[in-house]
């Protein structure tokens, strides 16, 4: 992972723009009017064209431009930070889209933290960790204190993805969307989302 304009995103690939993230660049986006992306490898997904996922197809269903801050394996500590630190810089969007299969993702560094990047689960270190955050129930005040933080500062359209055996992270003034196959369908997923968004934006217009 790399930090660029004080985002977290991917190591940089031809399919990343400049920030490490999957979509275009941060100083072409229509900040007046766009919708942001947050969350984890759904909305990613480097297997397929990026005009076949769920962020390029609302972007073109709803008329907007859009920001794809997803980031894979980054977990709730990425998404925590990629959106305080975006609300913070730019003007807000039409509405903010998360998906939740990644909170229990942890990312790991060094005491200078020269580098940024997911621990191994599989590793001896890192189920130590998760046995010892969840019998003192650390994840579960993680996410219960970003629940809070993020639905206090954030304003505005929230929907949130959520998948299928994952739990949802924001519990208030959000619109669910549950994808309960075993495959993340991005065209249902695009078309649940969209319809109810272009009908509120519809009324928000004057």
């Amino acid at each position: 992972m790399i930090i660029v304009n004080d985002l977290i995103g991917h190591d940089l690939a031809d399919i990343f723009n400049s920030n490490g993230h999957r979509c275009k660049e941060l100083n072409k986006l229509n900040t007046k009017n766009y919708i942001l992306f947050a969350g984890g490898n759904a909305g990613v997904d480097i297997d397929m064209p990026i005009e076949e996922t769920y962020p390029y197809i609302i972007s073109k269903n709803c008329r907007l431009d859009y920001y794809n801050l997803c980031v894979s394996s980054g977990g709730l500590d990425v998404l925590r930070y990629n959106l305080l630190v975006w609300y913070k810089k730019y003007p807000p969007p039409k509405a903010l889209i998360i998906n939740t299969e990644f909170l229990q993702s942890q990312l790991v560094s060094d005491p200078i933290f020269s580098f940024l990047k997911e621990g191994d689960p599989n590793t001896e270190e890192m189920q130590e960790i998760y046995k010892a955050g969840t019998g003192c129930y650390y994840f579960n005040a993680k996410e219960i204190l970003t629940d809070i933080l993020l639905s206090n500062t954030i304003q505005g359209l929230k929907y949130q993805i959520i998948c299928k055996d994952d739990r949802a992270l924001l519990s208030t003034r959000v619109v669910n969307i549950i994808n309960d196959t075993d495959e993340f369908n991005h065209e249902l997923i695009a078309e649940s989302i969209s319809q109810d968004l272009n009908v509120k934006l519809k009324k928000a217009r004057p």
